[in-house]
């Protein structure tokens, strides 16, 4: 029998993912569904011309094909991809903190955060395909999108700052 979404994950150094683990592997993966479907939704429905940047006010300065939709989906799938593979390889993991001997709770914690680096960044780009769809249609939610993308902007920054002092905190002894 061939099991599509096996949970059953051990990272490579040998730890044992708890639920809260589980719950955001499955959280990254349904988010990397959601990105694929819905740029492929916004590839097809696609009027016209998309806007492919923005300006520092949140105005839509530069346009583009709609195909644009698909490689923004693609990089938030290989972005969730690259997150969830790293969460089980500790080693690939580096934080802008130095550390001598890495424990095994302090390698479990970085998986950890790889995992919710993998949510956080499926909801980034997620909320980029929105901007550019608000923009595209001239939605009256373009500043909820706006909104959206300062969160997710910010929760990376968080993630990346908590990591780095959490690892740092449990290698103390």
């Amino acid at each position: 029998m061939i099991r599509f979404f096996h949970f059953h994950e051990e990272p490579s150094f040998g730890g044992i993912p708890s639920p809260a683990d589980k719950l955001l592997t499955g959280t990254a993966i349904g988010l990397a569904g959601v990105l694929l479907g819905v740029s492929v939704a916004f590839t097809q429905t696609a009027k016209g011309p998309i806007p492919i940047h923005f300006n520092v006010l949140g105005e839509a300065d530069a346009w583009g094909d709609p195909t644009f939709y698909l490689v923004l989906g693609g990089l938030g799938l290989l972005t969730v991809g690259l997150c969830l593979i790293a969460s089980r390889y500790p080693q690939l993991i580096h934080l802008p903190v130095v550390l001598r001997q890495e424990t095994a709770v302090q390698k479990a914690v970085k998986c950890r955060y790889a995992r919710s680096m993998a949510v956080v960044c499926g909801a980034l780009f997620l909320s980029l395909l929105l901007l550019c769809r608000a923009y595209e249609t001239e939605a009256s939610w373009k500043t909820a999108a706006t909104a959206l993308l300062a969160v997710s902007l910010f929760a990376v920054l968080v993630v990346t700052i908590t990591a780095s002092l959490h690892v740092v905190r449990t290698g103390k002894p």
